[in-house]
């Protein structure tokens, strides 16, 4: 602590006000990037009102990590002062996602601890934390899986299946099937390290890649039979059962490299093209087309579903009888249809 007056500060609310009647800028003198802060001091030791006061008077130490690459809400779940720990986080929900040493988040930790209702309290509070990773890139799906904290990790696949917001689908593939730095997905790492439990929760997440492949090459299959002799023949099975293959038994998937230098075929071109329509156009103009494109095919309909007159009829006979004109004409307003749905949504 750069000030024993701060150590001081941190025993009581009625010292910390005891000292700022004698120093009014005690708190403020605290400007090193890394420091142990009084906030720090009070979240290892639960002093709870002390914690709120700090918060209140000086912001900004919620946010400070100290010489140990701990923030002080870091220090709260380590020390499993839980109270705290939801105070900090109800005053602001960003300090889930702030990354200390190693670039593990709150989150990391209390996964790695074992606390699912505070992981529930994080998760509520910040759900975007799921994305954030470490310095060797693992999510708290892997953080979970590798310290054996089933529970915790029931509690992350269980939020990340139920979200609902409008990027939800993207959120939980993202997820689901991050790799970290050496390509392994927390699926690679439960068949690596013979976690059984672990794999199995997973492979309930219908979103998962069963055959995501690593640096190495390797899909969660191989990774398992790398365990040799110590692999474990059930959950062998039940990863081939769930449509797990090894690297062999896949067919050549295109590096980055290779794909970009294959040359467009029409059918990407058109694609492209579309993508870049879409996305050139405002969703105002969107929305005028596709009411217009609806009118277009309202009337298409309208006139194909209407008998010919009397005159017409013998005129007409020799060319479509009625049934053949309805189908021709539904074929054509579908197509019509399809196309520009796909154009504007």
């Amino acid at each position: 602590m750069a000030d024993r007056k701060l150590l001081w500060v941190a025993e009581s609310v009625e010292a910390l006000y005891s000292i700022l009647e004698k120093d009014p800028f005690i708190l403020q003198s605290v400007s090193e990037p890394y420091v142990h802060t009084p906030l720090h001091e009070a979240s290892i030791h639960g002093k709870v009102d002390m914690a709120v006061e700090l918060m209140m008077l000086a912001p900004s130490f919620a946010t400070k990590l100290n010489t140990r690459g701990f923030s002080p809400l870091h220090l709260a779940v380590e020390n499993c002062q839980v109270e705290i720990a939801i105070e900090l986080i109800k005053f602001d929900p960003n300090l889930v996602r702030l990354r200390g040493r190693g670039g593990v988040t709150p989150l990391h930790h209390v996964v790695e601890k074992g606390d699912v209702d505070l992981l529930t309290e994080f998760l509520m509070a910040s759900p975007k934390s799921l994305l954030d990773v470490n310095a060797v890139g693992e999510t708290a799906l892997h953080t979970a899986v590798l310290k054996g904290r089933y529970e915790e990790l029931k509690v992350l696949t269980g939020w990340i299946q139920r979200m609902r917001q409008s990027d939800a689908a993207s959120i939980e593939s993202d997820v689901i099937n991050r790799k970290n730095r050496d390509g392994n997905t927390a699926l690679h790492v439960a068949c690596y390290e013979n976690k059984h439990e672990a794999l199995k929760l997973l492979l309930k997440c219908l979103c998962i890649d069963r055959n995501a492949q690593n640096k190495d090459g390797f899909t969660p299959l191989d990774s398992l039979r790398a365990n040799g002799r110590f692999m474990e023949k059930r959950t062998e099975k039940l990863i081939k059962r769930s449509g797990g293959k090894s690297k062999a038994s896949l067919s050549k998937v295109k590096t980055s490299s290779e794909f970009l230098r294959s040359p467009v075929n029409f059918c990407e071109y058109f694609s492209i093209t579309m993508t870049r329509y879409r996305s050139g156009i405002s969703d105002g103009n969107r929305n005028a087309l596709l009411v217009i494109t609806i009118l277009v095919i309202t009337a298409t309909y309208s006139t194909a579903l209407q008998p010919p007159r009397c005159g017409e009829k013998k005129k007409n006979q020799g060319y479509f009888s009625p049934p053949e004109h309805f189908k021709l004409s539904y074929y054509f307003g579908d197509s019509i249809r399809l196309h520009f749905c796909r154009l504007f949504s």
